[in-house]
């Protein structure tokens, strides 16, 4: 069992393999940490958690902006990159490698987190813009800081508030 999961590791971690700069690598680099996390060999355990998370760190930085909004410009994307993302996170924390995650990616994913309420229609459904459907979402905690979020990067202007919700995307983000 070791040893299949050194050569999954590998091959997780090998630059032909993997997605940079959107969102499967996230999925790559939660997998890369999972294995890792399960590994023997303290040297290759030591060096596949270091290799998910630096990664995992480039794509958060690379892939929301630093409002954090995910950049796919599909609520769907968010709302389910920024679960995943969290998973990372908690797993980075419960088991304490000795590699940090920086406090300006931590920031990312706590506004991305907070974003989440923008992002679900006060119906509950996922509103049908970019490769989103219109579905049912119910994983996220009401955060209220303000009523807009605006986002010129990721092209997103969102108000909402008890009485009404807008949400519109830039034709061309800046």
């Amino acid at each position: 069992i070791n040893k299949t999961m050194i050569d999954s590791a590998s091959f997780l971690s090998s630059k032909h393999n993997y997605a940079n700069n959107n969102n499967h690598g996230i999925f790559e680099d939660l997998a890369l940490l999972s294995l890792g996390i399960h590994i023997e060999d303290t040297l290759i355990k030591s060096h596949y958690v270091k290799l998910s998370i630096n990664r995992f760190i480039q794509q958060i930085n690379n892939t929301f902006s630093k409002k954090g909004v995910h950049l796919e410009n599909s609520p769907g994307y968010h709302l389910g990159i920024t679960g995943t993302s969290k998973r990372m996170l908690d797993m980075v924390n419960k088991y304490e490698y000795g590699y940090l995650i920086d406090d300006s990616t931590k920031k990312i994913m706590r506004l991305a987190l907070c974003n989440k309420y923008y992002f679900v229609l006060s119906s509950g459904l996922i509103p049908p813009v970019g490769d989103s459907i219109a579905t049912q979402y119910t994983n996220f905690e009401e955060c209220k800081q303000n009523f807009l979020l605006q986002d010129d990067v990721a092209g997103y202007q969102i108000y909402k508030d008890k009485a009404s919700e807008l949400i519109w995307l830039l034709e061309h983000p800046s």
